[in-house]
């Protein structure tokens, strides 16, 4: 057979065990008849022709017409007509003539079932009996060609975009995605914290997917790659952009591990103040932030103070300090949390200032009607709602007169001192020379003090008494 001329050459190959022969040709038998020389294939098993190097790929709805003739009446489709993609494993098409007088001869025939679209078709007739001989002749395939099938291409290597929460990739990777045959865009979605855009300063806008071109071609187009800046901090985020299109095979790119560091926060506790003998509840509100990025908030912290708080704890300043941020629309997972402490300044309070509460907040005014005015009361360091008067203790030891009085510990403005005089008659002269103040015992938030004057040979009478007064406006 290789040594005949075929209608159809290279390429396309022609092979096997049958022999051409111009007798009995087809001429006038079928429309298309080419007459001629045909391919004999006589009555012994195995004999076959194989036609090779058909590339049928870019066709579609593939059928096969041949000219045919049989020997006998009572012949059929003992020639088998095969089909093969890879040269190795054949499928047979199913094909039938009618046997019985008149039946031999030359006939068109159209065998059914599927034939391949391949870049190597091979057609093969195999003789399968041994009462009939047959003849080839015009092997005719025809199909429609196909759509070309769109194809998407990338060129480029993506690099890692490390960033801090809070702001994108300051330095965005790059490819660039080509497409043919396109039906619709080519969409380009990368894996879960990345965003996309077609520039690079994200006039397009960055978006967690981008539709680019339409239908047809697409040429060379720059995609820009980042990590978002609401992606929560992590050490590792990587996966595939893919790149997808109707009826196209998708392309995936593989990224660049990148990170996500945390963003740097300050939580600042704010100053407070309070009154000696007041008490101050710090709440959790009381504190201010620097370095929270997308309009997030912190809900409360919890606020620590290390002292000043209690009615009774001394004036001084103590420190608040703030920890355990939460709440609001932040997470604490996406920060790096330093913590500042605040000052608690705990002050003593004036005379007008420890009054301001009482109904009549006058220094001579005896709120509670134990006998002492408001302003003996905040000498003493005593409770003007309730009748705990202390009065002043006089004692004579023979040579000194001794008073021994209460002086509260947080006075402001108020100044005490225990005087003397010989005589009360008229307008009497007071006087603090001689006198000595020491202190007796200390209770805490008041003491007991003792003066002392000696009394001088010649003095029939000696007088004390104690002067509390309100600073000079």
């Amino acid at each position: 057979i290789s040594a005949n001329t075929f209608q159809n050459t290279s390429p396309i190959t022609f092979a096997g065990t049958g022999d051409v022969r111009s007798t009995s040709n087809s001429t006038g038998f079928y429309t298309g008849a080419s007459g001629g020389g045909n391919v004999f294939i006589t009555n012994t098993v195995g004999l076959n022709l194989t036609i090779s190097g058909i590339n049928t790929s870019a066709y579609s709805s593939l059928s096969l017409s041949i000219g045919h003739n049989k020997s006998t009446t009572a012949g059929n489709n003992e020639l088998a007509i095969e089909v093969s993609s890879d040269g190795t494993t054949y499928t047979a098409l199913t094909y039938s003539r009618p046997t019985g007088s008149g039946t031999t001869g030359w006939l068109l025939i159209n065998p059914t079932g599927t034939i391949p679209s391949t870049a190597n078709l091979r057609i093969r007739f195999r003789q399968t009996g041994t009462a009939t001989q047959f003849r080839i002749d015009d092997v005719k395939l025809t199909g429609t060609v196909a759509a070309s099938l769109p194809v998407i291409s990338t060129t480029g290597t993506l690099a890692a975009v490390d960033t801090t929460y809070g702001t994108a990739s300051p330095a965005p990777a790059t490819f660039s995605v080509s497409g043919a045959n396109l039906t619709a865009p080519i969409v380009v979605t990368p894996p879960a914290g990345f965003e996309v855009s077609q520039t690079i300063g994200g006039t397009s806008g960055y978006a967690a997917t981008q539709s680019i071109g339409t239908s047809g071609t697409l040429a060379s187009t720059p995609v820009y790659l980042r990590l978002a800046a609401n992606t929560p901090v992590a050490a590792t985020y990587s996966g595939n952009v893919v790149c997808s299109s109707t009826s196209a095979t998708s392309v995936n790119l593989a990224t660049v591990a990148s990170s996500v560091s945390a963003k740097a926060l300050t939580v600042t506790a704010l100053d407070r103040s309070k009154l000696y003998g007041t008490t101050l509840a710090l709440g959790t509100s009381a504190f201010t932030t620097s370095g929270l990025v997308l309009g997030e908030t912190v809900g409360s912290v919890t606020l620590t103070a290390s002292g000043g708080t209690a009615a009774t704890d001394a004036p001084a300043t103590y420190a608040i300090t703030p920890s355990a941020a939460t709440g609001g629309t932040f997470a604490a997972s996406n920060y790096a949390i330093t913590y500042q402490p605040g000052t608690l300044t705990v002050t003593v309070p004036t005379f007008a200032e420890w009054a301001s509460g009482l109904a009549d907040p006058a220094a001579t005014a005896d709120t509670d009607g134990d006998g002492a005015p408001n302003l003996i009361e905040y000498f003493m360091g005593l409770n003007p709602a309730l009748a705990d008067a202390t009065a002043p203790q006089l004692q004579y030891t023979g040579t000194e007169l001794q008073l021994d009085y209460r002086r509260s510990k947080t006075l402001n403005g108020v100044s005490g001192a225990v005087e003397w005089t010989t005589s009360l008659t008229g307008t009497p002269s007071w006087s603090t020379t001689g006198v000595t103040d020491t202190l007796v015992s200390d209770q805490g938030t008041y003491e007991i003090r003792r003066s002392s004057v000696s009394i001088t040979s010649g003095e029939s009478a000696k007088f004390l008494h104690l002067r509390i007064s309100l600073p000079q406006p």
